[in-house]
């Protein structure tokens, strides 16, 4: 659900924006803490520095206002700090290559840890105990580190061909150094603990209905589902009909554009965080594009989207809330009238999914149960004729698609194909309102459009 990418200009990046800049306009009020020791400014390596402390993170965050990024400092590293790694501005306002360069590498891997690789960070760290080095390989060196409790990360690298690890109470991410011309897993790479969102449930109420997903064939895995984009049923028929069997509304696609032919429903349970509805009024938040399980950020027309440390700051601010647009807002995508104006995409981080009814936490915002699945040829088989024919089936199901009316008819028709095939299940449930509205979280928008993945032929 990304839009196509062809030539385009690219906003202006405000002095203000990003993560951590030289003014409290970076971050909402709410979120900064600034103390008496925290408002002045130092020099480290001829670059002006500002201090910030994010409100119960337990952390100081040393943001660059010019080169490279940021320093995590204090007692214990933390999710919302590494998450808010992300920008060093240049004189001009814009984030430096190799701050662009420095978040852009940092994942969060399976076990808890956040990593970046290609980074020597032995000489901007203070070691976890006074032996704190080992020839151990990663797995040892996060078993040791988990039952060190000064521990917050590890360095690992090697030493005369052999895999090493270096214990740290304590990393400077500004202060270290990218290892140009060596490849991932060669050298050092930096591992830093995740702390837990707080366990603070939310007393919003919870939503309950459907979401559609096209796939491809026994591609939809129920058990990985998290970092993708769903619909409400007349926004995965526009998906279908602009961009899986015909190209773009300009003729039709045999075969059909990533193999998909098959519909999946899923009865979905969602509550936002305190957080969220208390700062900002809205119960969802930006409709986030996922992009092979990664976050693009919010991505607009030509393929112009505003990267993943958008979402890193939006989802370390306010949790994994689940994120929605409506198309008759024209924002971020489609941004143009569409034949269903009733339409909705949604984002759902994996990070929010849990277990039952979701408890509005922060890491869970979520939950959903299988509510079946319709095949393009079951889908087709009620309305035959020559009027779109792939794969030897003909079909009038994709007559008219430029047509409201034939959508809302193309709806009423898969509502009755779920109804038929399975009748033990609401044949529908009303939408809730996408109330999100980017105004209340931005204003004029900070983040940088630009095309993350410009290899792909979207």
């Amino acid at each position: 659900m990304r839009p196509e990418a062809t030539d385009g200009d690219q906003p202006a990046l405000s002095a203000s924006a990003g993560l951590l800049a030289t003014s409290s306009e970076a971050l909402p009020m709410a979120a900064v803490d600034s103390g008496p020791d925290d408002s002045s400014a130092i020099k480290d390596s001829g670059l002006r520095l500002r201090f910030a402390r994010i409100a119960g993170a337990g952390v100081l965050i040393v943001a660059a206002a010019a080169a490279s990024t940021l320093a995590i400092c204090g007692p214990q590293q933390s999710t919302e700090a590494i998450r808010y790694l992300a920008t060093g501005f240049g004189a001009a306002g814009q984030p430096t290559a190799a701050s662009r360069e420095l978040y852009e590498q940092i994942k969060l891997l399976d076990d808890g840890y956040w990593y970046l690789p290609t980074y020597d960070c032995k000489h901007a760290s203070q070691p976890a105990a006074p032996q704190d080095v080992g020839p151990f390989p990663d797995l040892e060196c996060k078993a040791r580190c988990n039952q060190m409790p000064s521990c917050t990360g590890f360095i690992h690298g090697h030493r005369m061909g052999n895999p090493y690890c270096w214990l740290r109470k304590q990393i400077l991410l500004y202060k270290c150094q990218r290892m140009k011309g060596w490849e991932e897993g060669a050298h050092d790479a930096v591992y830093i603990k995740q702390a837990p969102f707080p366990q603070v449930p939310s007393h919003q109420p919870v939503l309950e209905f459907y979401m559609y997903r096209a796939t491809g064939a026994g591609m939809f895995d129920p058990v990985s589902l998290g970092q993708v984009n769903t619909a409400n049923l007349d926004g995965v028929l526009f998906y279908l009909t602009n961009e899986i069997v015909s190209n773009y509304g300009s003729g039709p696609r045999c075969p059909r554009r990533f193999n998909i032919s098959e519909i999946h429903r899923i009865k979905v349970k969602v509550r936002t965080t305190d957080e969220f509805k208390q700062t900002t009024g809205m119960t969802f938040g930006p409709r986030y594009a996922y992009n092979h399980g990664y976050c693009d950020g919010r991505c607009f027309a030509k393929s112009r989207c505003t990267g993943s440390g958008d979402c890193a700051t939006f989802y370390a601010r306010y949790g994994f809330v689940v994120g929605c647009n409506r198309f008759s807002s024209m924002y971020p995508f489609p941004d143009f009238k569409t034949p269903a104006p009733d339409g909705v995409w949604y984002s759902l981080p994996s990070e929010g999914r849990c277990q039952g009814v979701p408890t509005g936490t922060k890491d869970c915002t979520w939950s959903y149960e299988d509510a079946g699945v319709i095949t393009f040829e079951q889908f087709e088989s009620f309305r035959p004729g020559k009027g779109t024919c792939c794969e030897g089936r003909c079909t009038h199901i994709w007559d008219y698609i430029h047509e409201e009316w034939a959508t809302k008819k193309r709806a009423e028709i898969l509502t009755a194909a779920f109804a038929k095939f399975y009748p033990n299940m609401p044949a529908s449930l009303p939408d809730p309102p996408c109330d999100f509205e980017h105004t209340k979280i931005w204003g004029p928008d900070p983040w940088v459009r630009f095309d993350p993945n410009p290899e792909v032929p979207w």
